[in-house]
């Protein structure tokens, strides 16, 4: 399987290009969105409960995505210090043999964040969408982890369309499976 993981901030564009490679390559999409949404019925943000299972449910699904054969998946992870530090660093141990792991690592400039942050898609999607709210968790290092793993290529979505972005992540895995 391969497994493509876009890592970044809330508003770098995970969630979009994410749907744009599934749609170019017939891939799945394991938006960490699915998750969290699923988790917050039942328990708080950064709960203990919530942030074992959220990360026990990825790693299981993940899993057995590989052990069904599935043959892409887009995972998205959010910057978050809920997150385990060593969560991305550990993924190809703890989901085991079988899958292909290609890590990007999203970001973009403080001008473009404000304006992606206040998109309304965000709020149909039930993302973080406030600017003071996004402002007032970056300043409590609620964006601090997890560890990203130095094989990682970083790519700066500042002014790109989701299109570009999506060439870019597509064209480097063309040529690391060649």
């Amino acid at each position: 399987m391969q497994l493509v993981v876009l890592v970044g901030l809330p508003g770098v564009g995970k969630f979009s290009v994410a749907r744009r490679i599934c749609e170019q390559l017939g891939y799945r999409n394991f938006h960490n969105h699915l998750v969290v949404d699923a988790l917050l019925a039942l328990f708080e943000f950064g709960s203990p409960p919530f942030v074992e299972l959220r990360e026990l449910i990825w790693t299981a699904m993940l899993k057995r995505a590989v052990r069904a054969g599935i043959e892409g998946v887009v995972f998205t992870v959010a910057f978050d210090r809920s997150v385990d530090r060593r969560f991305l660093l550990d993924l190809s141990a703890n989901i085991g043999d079988g899958a292909d792991i290609r890590m990007f690592q999203l970001w973009c400039d403080d001008e473009g964040m404000e304006s992606r942050i206040t998109a309304a898609d965000r709020r149909a999607y039930h993302k973080l969408s406030s600017l003071a709210e996004y402002s007032e968790l970056a300043e409590n290092g609620a964006f601090d982890g997890p560890d990203v793993p130095a094989s990682a290529r970083v790519i700066d979505t500042t002014g790109m369309t989701v299109d570009a972005v999506a060439a870019i992540i597509v064209g480097d895995l063309a040529s690391q499976s060649s």
